[in-house]
């Protein structure tokens, strides 16, 4: 089994709803599911296959266009946090966050 936990920020739980309900769909595989929290929403996509790595390459293909269809809402996986993102995100840019006084 393997899972991938997409997170997205700026649409609401039901909104990504609507955006993925295809992939959503009762009977479906790999299975998509979303999970609201305080200001943001994860998108779940699990697999079941024969090795981890079966399961992988089943999820990876919905994962990318789940990807595309959350666009810029999306801002990354697994353990990857807002904070952390836009952290990344500024210091590719060359712009500094200063931490509060």
């Amino acid at each position: 089994m393997a899972a991938v936990v997409l997170k997205a920020v700026g649409l609401g739980e039901s909104r990504i709803g609507e955006l993925i309900a295809d992939s959503m769909a009762r009977g479906r595989k790999p299975t998509v599911g979303t999970l609201a929290h305080a200001g943001q929403v994860d998108v779940r996509i699990a697999a079941k296959g024969a090795t981890p790595e079966e399961a992988e390459r089943l999820i990876a293909p919905v994962e990318a266009e789940i990807r595309s269809r959350l666009g810029d809402a999306g801002f990354g996986a697994g353990a990857a946090t807002l904070e952390g993102e836009i952290a990344g995100r500024t210091a590719a840019l060359g712009v500094a966050v200063l931490p509060p006084a």
